[in-house]
């Protein structure tokens, strides 16, 4: 039994499933029958060709037993290795003379050139510096292996826009830089590693800083707080810069009572609208404070009177009597307070 191989009318690019399957069913028929290996051969290259056309490099002509190559014509009169180029529509595809699985030369396309930043790493090693060219421009850049183990010259990312600022002027220059849309005016300064950095200038010192400005400490000032004017004294805070200081607020009416007075002298304070009479004592800070004439101050309070914060005290209320120790209130007075039940 003779089995004829297949035309190329019914072989190519876009054969139905059906055609691959018609195929298959008679190469295996023909193996079946002991067809010769030569007949079986071409069979089985018109089935490659009808599931993949004009993909692979051959095509069984219709003309007796005889292959014809696709992409062959150009290597008609060349030898293996030569550079051929075939036309498929409007592109031209160049490549080199190989022989197929039949003998023929066939014009196979040359492997795609690898990229820009690849060739410029070819015979270098990892960390060499390297140069490539992309649209015009020339990058330079450092050997790395990819996630594949190829060398890649990879450029360095650009410097910061503060840095970029900088690029070409000196240290001192003005300069300026976006960020976030925003323009930053600054001064180029060296950096830790001697680049150049565009450097915002230093915001301005507080109010009560630059009111002392070309001022001696013991001189007066003045500044504004919320439209409201402070008025001070220069004076130097622990780092040395000199602050303009308001004066500390006035002393509560006890103590200014008896501002110019001594212990034992009579004085007199207001609070609201009621006035108050007493005796300048020393109080617990060591200043005279206006207090309360002991015949006029309950006995918790007379037992302390001209005493000291702790000290031992005592007082009788209805006929008991208590004894405590002398506690300081929060109005700075002192008040005999019990630690002990009353004693008949």
């Amino acid at each position: 039994m003779r089995f004829k191989v297949p035309s190329p009318a019914h072989i190519g690019i876009g054969t139905s499933e059906d055609r691959v399957s018609q195929e298959f069913d008679r190469l295996a028929e023909a193996l079946q029958s002991g067809v010769p290996r030569r007949v079986a051969l071409k069979m089985a290259l018109s089935l490659g060709m009808a599931g993949l056309g004009s993909l692979l490099p051959f095509r069984i002509s219709a003309a007796g037993d005889s292959p014809t190559v696709a992409g062959a014509q150009p290597c008609a009169s060349l030898t293996a290795g030569s550079i051929c180029t075939i036309t498929v529509g409007d592109t031209t595809i160049s490549g080199i003379c190989q022989p197929d699985v039949l003998g023929n030369l066939v014009c196979i396309a040359a492997a795609p050139s690898p990229p820009p930043s690849v060739q410029a790493c070819s015979g270098l090693q990892a960390g060499s510096p390297c140069t490539f060219t992309v649209d015009g421009v020339t990058l330079t850049g450092v050997c790395q292996p990819d996630a594949s183990g190829t060398l890649v010259c990879v450029p360095p990312p650009p410097p910061p826009p503060s840095v970029q600022a900088c690029s070409g002027l000196q240290a001192g220059s003005p300069c300026t830089f976006t960020v976030d849309g925003k323009t930053v005016a600054g001064v180029c300064q060296p950096d830790a590693s001697g680049a150049l950095v565009c450097v915002p200038p230093p915001p301005p010192p507080p109010p009560e800083v630059q009111a002392c400005n070309g001022l001696q400490a013991g001189s007066p000032c003045t500044f504004a707080v919320d439209g409201k004017t402070v008025t001070g004294v220069c004076r130097p805070d622990p780092s040395g810069t000199l602050v303009c200081v308001p004066p500390p607020p006035p002393p509560p009416p006890p103590v200014q009572a008896c501002g110019n007075l001594r212990a034992g002298s009579t004085c007199t304070f207001t609070v609201g609208d009621k006035t108050f009479t007493g005796v300048c004592a020393v109080g617990p800070q060591g200043q005279l404070i206006c207090l309360p004439p002991p015949s006029a101050s309950p006995p918790p309070f007379q037992a302390c009177f001209g005493q000291t914060p702790g000290s031992a005290c005592s007082f009788v209320v209805a006929g008991h009597s208590l004894t405590g120790v002398c506690l300081e209130l929060k109005t700075g007075f002192l008040v005999c307070t019990p630690m002990a039940g009353p004693t008949a």
